[in-house]
């Protein structure tokens, strides 16, 4: 009888406590307002109506940190936890009474582990932490809270995990682990930002700084210091992040920890190079680089060995970015990552054809074209024709990026893909028409506009138009001219585009008072 009385409690709990959807749309109406939604949860709390509440208030919560309403979110936090507190506390007492063991409740928990059933093993672990709390078991208690917040983590249940590192860490930090309590935090300080409470996390990093600098942990310190400087990272101002990733650098080169040194230099490389202080993202870079080399780090060698191409390369310092990006793509070579290899060497291609190095841009271009084959991923073989064609047309090497639109339109054609199909002779027509092969262009152009008309793509119909003006007008072909743009500007009016509107009208104009 107590085994179908406890797979009753955990069938009911599996469906109400995790349940994420409303029931119907009649039961739940949902808004996106948190005002709203925040109101409906509080009369169904005040009914004692706790499922309906906690879903309410997780509405509530979502909706708050999509508008940025940071003490609403905390204040929706709360009540959704109070809310699910609230609501399991009848199936926890269930257990306990079935159970009438600590030791019991948790084996069970880690048996439902076992069998890969986090919802029955979040149970007997609340029942547990209850169970520990009845009989002042403090250890017990901070244990097995920070066990049911990973499973909550699995869950995404990202409220209820924070409820439960908070709660071990209080209980930590009051009885003498100020090491634990400080992991806690840090735990804290990485989570909070997913519920966009950016301000908690920093005090939760900060809060964790202290106990580490307190109990002379130099590691804690460095990474409590390290955590501050990449929130500072996102959320700016970029001065604080260097200030806390500088500090964190000196003492793991004070400790000799040199990989978790050269992590730091990545993070400062990050942002300089975010800055524009490209000669000190470059130097932090190659210091990384080098450290990570003596550590036998391939992967992190290649990041910061790219890392520093793309420094140089802002700075126009050509010959040193091809080195690295080259170095790079042979450190990715070698750990496998034929991908990562492929875009880097594509760089190395490109910055060769951009010093006129013809026949070293040839070659590297041809191993990115043998690597992508070994890839075998067709997506990504047209993802990397794409990219060179673009940054060819970009650099104004029209020859250069018609040889690789070529190939990128064969493989559309291949895949019956009509409208890449019309972009790409768009472009093949528009690198023609830079190369003053007109009848080439017009080719190009003609069989791309009648594309467009066919799958009815307005957008690549005008453009298509708009560059057939242009290259008529430059034959001194005026009238034809005249007729593509006004049809160009028919489609535009026909959309309501204002702003292409006056850029055609514009370019009547002009071409009216040549007439």
């Amino acid at each position: 009888m107590k085994r179908i009385i406890i797979s009753f409690c955990l069938l009911l709990f599996t469906v109400t406590v995790f349940a994420e959807e409303p029931d119907t749309a009649a039961d739940r109406p949902v808004t996106t307002s948190f005002t709203e939604m925040f109101t409906r949860a509080d009369s169904a709390f005040d009914k004692n109506d706790f499922e309906t509440a906690r879903y309410y208030y997780k509405v509530a919560l979502i909706n708050a940190r999509r508008d940025g309403l940071k003490d609403s979110t905390a204040q929706a936090l709360a009540r959704f936890i109070t809310a699910s507190q609230k609501y399991e506390e009848p199936f926890l007492d269930s257990l306990i009474e079935l159970k009438k063991n600590g030791r019991a409740l948790t084996d069970a928990g880690n048996e439902a582990l076992k069998n890969n059933d986090t919802v029955a093993a979040l149970l007997y672990f609340g029942a547990a932490i209850k169970f520990a709390r009845q009989n002042n078991n403090l250890n017990a208690e901070a244990t097995i809270l920070i066990n049911r917040s990973v499973l909550f983590m699995r869950q995404n249940n990202i409220p209820r995990a924070i409820e439960h590192r908070r709660e071990a860490m209080t209980i930590l930090r009051d009885h003498g682990n100020p090491l634990m309590a400080a992991r806690q935090l840090s735990f804290l300080g990485l989570t909070y930002p997913q519920l966009g409470m950016s301000d908690s996390a920093r005090a939760s990093h900060f809060a964790a700084l202290k106990i580490f600098r307190e109990i002379d942990n130099k590691i804690g310190e460095a990474e409590a210091l390290g955590n501050i400087g990449s929130g500072y990272g996102v959320t700016g101002p970029p001065d604080s992040a260097l200030k806390y990733f500088n500090e964190a650098a000196v003492i793991y080169r004070e400790i000799n920890q040199n990989e978790r040194l050269a992590d730091q230099l990545v993070n400062l490389g990050s942002v300089y190079k975010g800055i524009k202080k490209y000669t000190e993202a470059g130097e932090r870079y190659r210091e990384a680089a080098n450290i990570y080399r003596t550590l036998d780090n391939l992967e992190g060698a290649a990041f910061a060995l790219e890392g520093a191409a793309v420094a140089f390369a802002s700075q126009r310092e050509i010959d040193s970015a091809i080195v690295y990006y080259a170095a790079s793509a042979d450190n990715f070579g070698k750990k496998g990552d034929l991908r990562q290899e492929a875009q880097l060497l594509s760089e190395v291609g490109l910055l060769y054809s951009f010093q006129d190095r013809v026949d070293e841009s040839r070659d590297y271009l041809g191993r990115v074209e043998k690597l992508c084959d070994k890839v075998g991923d067709p997506d990504f073989v047209k993802e990397r024709l794409g990219y060179i064609s673009a940054q060819f047309y970009e650099m104004k090497k029209p020859a250069r990026a018609a040889e690789y639109f070529e190939k990128l339109l064969v493989i559309h054609r291949l895949n019956a893909d009509r409208l890449n199909e019309a972009l790409v002779l768009n472009m093949l027509g528009s690198c023609h028409f830079q190369m003053a092969e007109y009848d080439e262009a017009m080719e190009a152009l003609n069989q791309s506009l009648a594309i467009s008309r066919e799958i009815d793509d307005r957008e690549g119909e005008v453009n298509t138009l708009t560059i057939m003006g242009f290259l008529m007008q430059s034959r001194g072909e005026n009238d034809q001219a005249l007729e593509s743009f006004q049809q160009a500007l028919e489609l535009l009016k026909q959309n309501n585009d204002i702003a292409g509107q006056q850029k055609i009208q514009k370019a009547i104009d002009e071409l009216k008072s040549k007439m």
